[in-house]
């Protein structure tokens, strides 16, 4: 595996050029050269290891790139109401106090500026793809703990789908704003992200040791308040207030409590409602930005300095006692300190829940060891981080599958790809070698 390596970084030395790498290797190597080879050796040992940790003895490659050809599309399943994750309380999270003055200044105009004046009208004889009976539930189950409200009106609409939640029973309502979005101002890049390359700029002192820690949000796609003025934008599907009166047991007078802009005149039983979400939505290009922002700013309510939280937009600070990642809704600390490690997540803990951001605590990480975060494995024994096994295994297995098959989908390449260049962002110069590839994605629309 070594010499196939090695032969294979030459012809990449080479440019890749067929012409150039032809001739027998050189029966006797330099100092330099022994020394580079025996840095790859270890390298492929490293990289055989992890793998063999994972596959448990078994190295199964037949029909392995199928997961990529599956995870092309997004599996759109019928929605089940019952199935669908909900908080027991949304929109509790104001994210006006998080975002920066410019971007509010946007988003507070809705009319004028955050959709740039245009109106979207509803697409026409638009209805759930969903069974009706279980989409109606869903509405009312939504309706109850504060994610929907709703009108007889809208300037937008878009249809909602479900997708299944990997590993779980539960599913996920997914609001199909595209179109809306394309009509919006284009947000602002989401401040101070965290991507693979943020972990090649920490550095562990020698006599030290790093751990970890990590929080996640629960249902963040359901905690941030969507202005009053966007809410006209962000219809779904109508349902009639019939069903709903049937499916929810409600009294029609406490129903059109709900209703925003029934004024004077009373609801009739014909009439069709469109639920229309009171939260910031998934499906909308603003939410990374936002949720962003919010992430950051209770980070640094809890005595975070900004300085400290690792991205490509800031060079990394000169003492790395304390650094934290920030992607959307993840946060990961890597502490030097283990003294400031409690009180730390306890202050963290306590901004989170008093802007309302509840965090999944069956996924919380108390100074680790080892944590895996950012399709990354890291550990502390020595200070590493690489690409994560499992990920890898599921890479190398696709690659060889295809090897062997010589088949693949423009979009199952893209996939690839996609997961590819997300590891070669914990070494850069491999971004070079991605060239001709993707005259192959670019086949397919």
């Amino acid at each position: 595996m070594t010499n196939i390596i090695v032969v294979a970084l030459k012809f990449l030395h080479v440019g890749m050029k067929e012409s150039r790498s032809k001739g027998r290797l050189p029966s006797c190597s330099s100092v330099a050269q022994r020394s580079a080879q025996r840095h790859v050796a270890h390298r492929t040992v490293h990289f055989l290891s992890r793998l063999a940790d994972v596959a448990h003895g078994k190295f199964v490659w037949k029909d392995a790139f199928q997961f990529f050809e599956n995870r092309a599309v997004t599996p759109c399943i019928p929605l089940q109401a019952a199935c669908v994750d909900l908080p027991s309380s949304a929109g509790t999270c104001e994210p006006l106090d998080s975002v920066a003055d410019s971007v509010k200044d946007v988003i507070t105009n809705a009319e004028a500026n955050f959709l740039g004046g245009c109106i979207v009208p509803a697409p026409r004889g638009l209805r759930c793809k969903a069974e009706q009976k279980e989409y109606v539930e869903l509405v009312f189950r939504e309706l109850k703990c504060g994610k929907l409200e709703l009108r007889l009106a809208v300037k937008a609409a878009a249809d909602v789908f479900g997708v299944g939640n990997p590993g779980k029973p539960t599913m996920r309502k997914i609001w199909s704003g595209n179109h809306i979005s394309a009509q919006a101002v284009q947000p602002p890049a989401p401040p101070l992200i965290a991507n693979p390359c943020c972990f090649l700029d920490v550095v562990v002192p020698s006599s030290g040791q790093v751990l970890y820690s990590k929080r996640d949000s629960a249902t963040c796609f359901d905690v941030l308040k969507c202005l009053e003025a966007l809410h006209p934008f962000f219809g779904q599907p109508p349902v009639s207030l019939q069903d709903l009166l049937a499916q929810s047991g409600w009294s029609l007078e406490y129903l059109s409590g709900f209703t925003q802009d029934l004024g004077d005149d009373p609801l009739c039983a014909t009439c069709m409602l469109h639920p229309i979400n009171v939260v910031l939505s998934m499906g909308f290009a603003w939410f990374s930005m936002i949720e962003q922002s919010c992430t950051i700013s209770r980070l640094t309510a809890a005595g975070v300095s900004r300085g400290s939280i690792l991205s490509m937009d800031e060079a990394p600070p000169k003492y790395q006692h304390e650094l934290c990642l920030v992607a959307t809704d993840d946060i990961v600390l890597l502490h030097c300190r283990r003294a400031r490690v409690a009180s730390m997540l306890a202050k963290i803990n306590s901004s989170l829940e008093q802007a309302g951001m509840p965090r999944n605590k069956s996924k919380d990480v108390d100074a680790a060891f080892k944590v895996t975060t950012l399709g990354c494995d890291l550990s502390n024994s020595p200070p590493t981080v690489d690409p994560n096994a499992d990920k890898m295994l599921q890479l190398a297995s696709g690659l060889v599958d295809l090897l062997f098959t010589q088949w693949a989908s423009a979009r199952g390449i893209y996939t690839v790809l996609g997961v590819k260049q997300w590891f070669a962002l914990l070494q850069r110069s491999l971004l070079s070698v991605f060239d001709f590839i993707f005259d192959v994605v670019r086949k397919e629309p």
